[in-house]
């Protein structure tokens, strides 16, 4: 057996972990951290750099700063209070930023990650801190919040205020495509061919490293537009292929098959082939966000 959980927060662990080491259960985190200091009471963490995410983030904003007449004030949308991103991607995001000294977080508050909180959090940093230039959004649906607040005190969000977000979800990179978010970190959630290949080297007796990080990029504009593009064609496709998988040429196979299977007293291989292909250029359906994050890897590299 195995245990594999993604922490909310980072403390309070060690006493289940605990119980898990003297159960001889292997235990491996995924997506987020913990602070325990003794490392045994886990495998591996398998996850993203949530620092290096934020390091992204503030790179970006020093790299577009360059040049600018004014200074860069920046309002910060924080994820839930005490856990692993919210606390990493600020740290990062800090680190990258302190080589410009005219970029500065002139408000830093916590919108929970969702998109109600960052739009309320956004309303009221907006109201208190007008001259905000730039906001910096944990994740995505922050972000979106916060394209609400901004056109709802009648500024344009991209463009009156640059915003940058973590996660690279479908809406925020449709709104990427838009020109109403600016700069996008991904963070990969497709964690789960990684572990499944940890469990298998474990029952294998091989070691695994203590960290293992996912791979994960960063999209701009013109990116997710080139993406968008690419999953429309997509869309197409199958929306042909679906077409043809139930044209009477198909059907006339189906039957073909079933008729030869009457006379013949069951499917050959023949059959079988010829109706999986029938079937499943018709009847598949595509697991439409990671094709699109496919589609947006494609194009950033």
């Amino acid at each position: 057996d195995y245990i594999a959980f993604s922490p909310v927060v980072q403390t309070g662990w060690d006493a289940v972990l605990n119980e898990a080491k003297a159960a001889n259960i292997p235990v491996v985190l995924t997506d987020r951290a913990v602070d325990s200091k003794d490392t045994s009471l886990y495998v591996t963490f398998l996850g993203s750099d949530f620092i290096a995410e934020g390091k992204k983030a503030g790179d970006w904003l020093v790299a577009e700063a360059k040049g600018a007449s004014g200074p860069g004030n920046v309002i910060q949308l924080e994820g839930t209070t005490g856990s692993a991103p919210a606390i990493d991607r600020a740290k990062g995001f800090a680190d990258a930023i302190a080589s410009d000294s005219n970029i500065k977080v002139v408000a830093s508050q916590t919108g929970d990650f969702t998109r109600a909180g960052g739009k309320q959090v956004a309303e009221a940093l907006l109201k208190s801190h007008p001259e905000a230039t730039v906001i910096y959004a944990h994740n995505d649906d922050m972000g979106l919040g916060a394209i609400e607040a901004i056109e709802a005190a009648g500024k344009v969000p991209g463009k009156d205020i640059k915003i940058i977000t973590v996660d690279a979800v479908k809406d925020g990179m449709t709104a990427l495509a838009g020109g109403k978010i600016n700069y996008i970190v991904e963070c990969s959630p497709l964690l789960g061919k990684q572990l499944i290949d940890i469990v298998k080297k474990l029952n294998a007796g091989e070691t695994v490293p203590t960290r293992i990080v996912t791979e994960e990029g960063t999209f701009t504009q013109d990116q997710a537009k080139e993406a968008a593009g690419a999953a429309t064609r997509r869309d197409d496709d199958e929306h042909d292929r679906g077409v043809q998988a139930h044209s009477p040429a198909v059907d006339q196979r189906r039957d073909d098959a079933a008729l030869d299977d009457v006379e013949h007293g069951g499917p050959d291989a023949h059959d079988h082939d010829v109706l999986h292909r029938a079937e499943r250029d018709g009847d598949e359906e595509a697991d439409h966000a990671r094709d699109e994050l496919a589609d947006v890897r494609d194009v950033a590299t």
